[in-house]
């Protein structure tokens, strides 16, 4: 790929690689500076007309704490037209906003009501500062504010805001497109933005999502005032919903959505977590065993394979050895104070300190494996036997499976590590063109994906995947079949961390969580085979496979399902 070299207002030169491209979007594409790690530079595509020189000194001003402000601007060596902006670089520790609108998500990284608090005090610090600053933000969702686990954000794209030398362009994310007032882009619309993201954050649920038996459309629903929490017959509403225990924040939204009210909102008032745990009441269940494993243990995380698996606890990872269906016991207790993180497969259990690799051996035998030293910082992903370790410049494939004494296998590949992100699963941006990965048995596979990606969840060759699609949001399953990246033909209506049993020749059957519903989905065409009634799980539950049965993280437990 070609070199590239652009003039900053000062006259300095700066030079970049097409092949240090980090991401790329419909406006432009983000590339590293190797002078100066802590930069990056968005350069515009062609079509595109780029920010101003008074737009860029408008920005600028901008409390760089919370935004990610135009640092220089970058000019044609030749024309000295504008070509785009170098900006803060924003390391992998940060995520969007998205994922605090995910249970398990937030459960898992702990981000718990404190921490949610600071975020949603930051949003509205930055719609004040914005408005303050003669400015409207316009598309204010939640894939262009990136947090992180002590609850710093960071707004991006903020060279789309409306200034006085600048119009919106006037494209939203329909999810917080005002409808009530035409969908128009102005100071009440970001008020309205804001609400939603912090309703969602709060409660796990869009205030117009849900199932409205007239009034099926997002915008059907904000017309009508008809949000989740209206006392409407019509509403089907999720059991991932959880009320707002702070009654002046729940009557600001009742002002926004059932009076059509704009204004800034406010957090006077700490939003307190629920101490009492609503318990789950397992009824009878017409078609399943449902035997309850693990309660009133804070829950972050259950993975199990065939014949092994773990349920992670803020404390703990307790490892269960599968002998059949329902049949497992306790293997060990493993304290995250010694070890931070564990790897199974079908031979082995790996453990990490630190970043150091130890293969468990017996209950008074675990050897350190000094072939392998996990980089300072990384990304990580399991690909059923293979953990893939991406940071400095390296990408491992390390064979779980393969230990010999104190050695394990593994393979390495210079790669550029930044073009590489977390949101699921491991996606690689290569010079615009996206790939997933996925294991063809000893080795993995990466094929190209032509969507614009938010979010994944896979279980071997097959997947969820969210995505944005002409402004709107959009889950579909696929599968991963040779070198071909095959949607569903149709939608789903969020994300699902689902279970898989695979029977022969790379097919089997998933198993989806509904409220109060687990589908069984041939994994050939994704068609429904068999649904069976079930009280304890959501759309939000996840669910995993072994012999032993099927596993059902939901809220604080975990629960063992098998058929009758």
């Amino acid at each position: 790929m070609a070199k590239l070299s652009f003039k900053t207002l000062t006259g300095k030169t700066l030079r970049l690689d097409e092949n240090d491209e980090i991401h790329r979007g419909g406006e432009g594409r983000i590339l590293s500076i190797a002078e100066n790690p802590n930069l990056v530079a968005k350069i515009y595509h062609d079509q595109i007309s780029p920010i101003s020189e008074e737009q860029f000194q408008f920005l600028t001003k901008l409390d760089k704490n919370l935004f990610v402000t135009p640092q220089d601007l970058l000019l044609d060596t030749k024309t000295k037209k504008i070509c785009g902006f170098t900006m803060e670089y924003i390391g992998k520790d940060f995520f969007p906003l998205s994922s605090l609108f995910i249970k398990s998500f937030c459960q898992r990284t702990q981000m718990n009501e404190i921490v949610k608090q600071k975020i949603a005090e930051s949003l509205i610090a930055v719609v004040k500062i914005a408005h303050e600053n003669k400015m409207v933000i316009g598309d204010f969702n939640q894939y262009n504010i990136l947090v992180n686990a002590q609850g710093e954000i960071k707004c991006i794209d903020i060279d789309s805001y409306q200034t006085p030398q600048h119009q919106h362009s006037g494209i939203l994310l329909d999810d917080i497109r005002d409808y009530f007032y035409g969908g128009k882009v102005c100071e009440n619309s970001d008020f309205f933005a804001l609400s939603i993201l912090i309703f969602s954050i709060f409660t796990y649920v869009h205030p117009f999502k849900g199932i409205h038996k007239i009034y099926k459309q997002l915008s059907e629903r904000m017309i009508m005032r008809l949000p989740i929490f209206a006392n409407s017959p019509d509403m089907i509403v999720p059991k991932c919903y959880e009320p707002l225990n702070n009654a002046d924040l729940q009557q600001q939204f009742s002002r926004f959505y059932l009076q059509g009210h704009r204004f800034l909102l406010s957090l006077e008032k700490q939003i307190i977590p629920t101490t009492q745990k609503i318990a789950t009441t397992i009824l009878p269940q017409k078609d399943l065993i449902i035997n309850e494993i693990m309660k009133q243990e804070k829950i972050q995380n259950i993975y199990f394979l065939q014949n092994i698996g773990y349920i992670e606890t803020d404390k703990n990872f307790v490892v269960y050895k599968i002998f059949g269906k329902g049949n497992f016991s306790v293997l060990e207790t493993f304290s995250k104070s010694e070890f931070s993180k564990i790897y199974l497969s079908a031979k082995n259990i790996l453990l990490r300190k630190e970043n150091k690799l130890f293969h468990y051996k017996s209950k008074t035998e675990i050897v350190e494996l000094t072939n392998f030293i996990f980089p300072n910082e990384f990304l990580e992903n399991v690909y059923n036997d293979i953990l893939m370790v991406l940071g400095d410049g390296i990408m491992s494939w390390i064979y779980l499976n393969d230990v010999i004494n104190k050695s394990i296998q593994n393979k390495r590949f210079d790669v550029f590590v930044r073009g590489f992100q977390h949101c699921g699963s491991i996606l690689q941006n290569a010079g615009g063109v996206l790939r997933i990965f996925y294991p063809t048995g000893n080795d993995l596979a990466s094929v190209k994906v032509a969507l614009n990606v938010k979010q994944l969840y896979q279980q071997n060759h097959l997947g969820a995947v969210q995505y944005i699609e002409n402004n709107e949001i959009h889950h579909r399953y696929f599968r991963l079949r040779g070198l071909q990246f095959e949607l569903a033909n149709f939608e789903i209506n969020s994300m699902k961390n689902f279970g898989f049993s695979m029977t022969k020749d790379n097919e089997g059957f998933i198993f989806e969580p509904s409220d109060n519903n687990l589908k069984i989905l041939r994994s050939l065409d994704f068609a429904t085979v068999s649904e069976l009634e079930c009280s304890i799980i959501s759309e939000h539950s996840v669910v995993q496979h072994s012999a032993a049965g099927i596993w059902v993280w939901e809220n604080d437990a975990v629960y063992l399902l098998n058929k009758k």
